[in-house]
């Protein structure tokens, strides 16, 4: 049975006045009454044509809209299916993996770990602080590779050129320092390492502390941050005692062999107003350097400060902000200028 629809909602419907519950049963009507003329004859021709072209219209939109959403779910249909295809197949994979080599949390975040590498292109001393704490003091032209973040049993690093190191203390964690073909290892201590591509040796040079110096047995690239084969010779170094290796061997040496580890050491000096001049000289004496003064305007800055227990390159970086001045380092000879 059909249902009714008067003439005067057919109206509302043409002049656009409908409810949209109202719009919705005059198209119902309209594609149930199978062209049936009389249902219509309270209608004029015009209007009948209008009533068709606006029932059509909104008829058509209706199937398009209703197309769309089908299409939209065989797509999430299908979407959904390739998901599903995916966790399949990854588990399967994840099986065949976890079946050759089983995979804890600390693999995935030992690989997550990002490798930073600083060089220093400048003429004065660069200071790297580590994630564990320790500083490292880059001369010119060197280069440290270092991990984010120390997670493993053990403190690796990599370097090249000259490096002065302030290990912080850690009985679980050794520290090593890679550096060509020779492997540094300490607990907690300052020490040197001087390893630049040109020179034909690698010194490692103790401050404080004691160290142990092994031979790579196999070198691995450089940057490199995993442990390294070593030979069975071990060079055990204690404070200003150093060991020089060249041509497959080590030398060991101790005390005055080794004069640029003094600008190392940790030294009690006061100025009370104290010309620059007068400084300089003091300091050359002390840290067993040569200090020039390339601005004559500096020789008459006067300076106040105390400096106990700082080595020279703290000193320099206290001058710097103090005076503002810079300082460059050529072989042994150190050079304070105005910028």
């Amino acid at each position: 049975m059909k249902e009714e629809v008067f003439p005067e909602l057919i109206r509302r419907y043409l002049q656009g006045n409908c409810s949209p519950e109202e719009r919705r049963q005059v198209e119902t009507w309209y594609r149930s009454f199978e062209n049936d003329p009389d249902l219509l004859e309270f209608l004029s021709e015009d209007e009948k044509e209008l009533l068709k072209g606006i029932l059509f219209k909104h008829i058509r939109s209706s199937i398009e809209e209703r197309q769309v959403k089908a299409r939209q779910r065989r797509i999430w249909s299908r979407y959904a299916a390739g998901i599903a295809a995916l966790i399949t197949i990854g588990a399967g994979l994840s099986w065949v993996w976890l079946a050759q080599k089983p995979v804890s949390q600390a693999d995935v975040a030992e690989k997550a770990i990002r490798t930073i590498v600083v060089t220093n292109t400048e003429k004065s001393l660069q200071r790297v602080v580590l994630p564990d704490h320790t500083l490292a003091w880059l001369h010119p032209h060197s280069s440290l590779t270092y991990p984010e973040r120390f997670e493993t049993g053990l403190r690796i690093v990599d370097m090249t050129g000259e490096i002065f190191f302030e290990v912080t203390p850690d009985s679980l964690r050794p520290f090593m320092v890679y550096s060509r073909e020779v492997r540094t290892r300490v607990l907690g201590t300052s020490f040197r390492v001087r390893a630049y591509p040109a020179d034909a040796f690698t010194q490692v040079s103790v401050a404080t502390g004691k160290v142990s110096v092994k031979r790579i047995n196999r070198a691995l690239s450089t940057g490199s941050l995993e442990p390294r084969a070593e030979t069975r010779e071990e060079v055990v170094l204690l404070p200003d005692e150093s060991v020089l290796f060249s041509e497959q061997q080590f030398r060991k040496a101790t005390h005055a062999d080794d004069a640029g580890l003094a600008m190392w050491k940790k030294s009690d000096v006061t100025f009370e107003n104290v010309r620059v001049k007068t400084v300089v000289k003091r300091l050359s004496s002390l840290y067993g350097v040569q200090i020039e003064v390339t601005d004559a305007a500096l020789n008459d800055y006067q300076l106040k400060a105390d400096f106990t227990g700082m080595n020279l390159p703290d000193v320099l970086e206290i001058l710097e902000r103090s005076l503002g001045l810079t300082y460059e380092i050529d072989g042994s000879v150190i050079r304070l200028k105005l910028p």
